[in-house]
């Protein structure tokens, strides 16, 4: 094995979409300096890429820089993207990988079991490709319940007018874009079954609390910010890998 790894063609690993102005894409192996080279990608649905840029030490990364997407599932596509070695070997022709760009649906002033569509703005349920965002239109503390067994890409707490709070015995599945805490001005408390459907970060506030019941799933977690994360489940009740 080489410094550039081995003669094998380099793969995409993973395509990320980290907000909806960027992407990160993890390969093999080490690229060549000609991968910043946006010709190389293409992307459906009239997303438009602006620039590409390679993580300088391990060089198995590229940050696409994008005009703001809309929410909604995305193709990209690779091409001519070759590695470090002598060979510069290739990436497998028409290389592709779905981003998914979430869009947020606010959660309307009431108290609605969240699996119906009155208790959203728009009547429209989140999905896992949406977030389900509290801000103010929520005008005081918000205790619901699921209702059904719910998929989210995530939960982003904002201004609402009270701590919210969300009650089931049903199972809410988190992607991921976690959750976020990080300009929250209320604690959020999920007393229902959390499902981890991917490696996701929860971001909490210094100035807020988190507090969860049972965990399960197959993704880990990341907790980022000072803020705190209450475990309400006896020990050894929550787990995930």
């Amino acid at each position: 094995i080489s410094p550039y790894g081995t003669t094998n063609a380099p793969m995409l690993l993973s395509a990320l979409s980290v907000t909806n102005i960027l992407i990160d894409l993890t390969f093999s192996k080490p690229l060549d300096d000609s991968s910043t080279n946006t010709s190389n990608y293409a992307i459906t649905g009239g997303a438009v890429i602006q620039g590409a840029t390679l993580e300088p030490v391990e060089r198995r990364g590229i940050a696409l820089a994008m005009a703001p997407m809309t929410g909604g599932i995305y193709t990209l596509t690779l091409n001519a993207i070759v590695d470090m070695t002598p060979a510069q070997t290739p990436i497998a022709t028409n290389t592709t990988a779905q981003i998914v760009i979430p869009s947020i649906v606010v959660k309307a002033n009431n108290t609605t079991n969240l699996n119906l569509s009155l208790s959203w703005i728009g009547g429209v349920v989140p999905t896992n490709s949406d977030i389900a965002q509290w801000d103010s239109t929520v005008v005081g503390a918000n205790v619901t319940s699921l209702g059904d067994d719910l998929s989210w890409s995530g939960i982003l707490i904002l201004n609402p007018g009270g701590n919210v709070t969300i009650n089931g015995t049903n199972t809410l599945t988190l992607g991921q874009k976690g959750i976020d805490m990080s300009a929250s001005t209320r604690l959020l408390t999920l007393n229902c079954p959390v499902v981890l459907g991917a490696s996701q970060v929860w971001n909490i506030t210094n100035t807020q609390t988190l507090k969860t019941d049972t965990i399960t799933g197959t993704g880990g977690i990341t907790k980022n910010g000072a803020g705190i994360w209450q475990l309400a489940s006896p020990a050894g009740a929550s787990t995930y890998s």
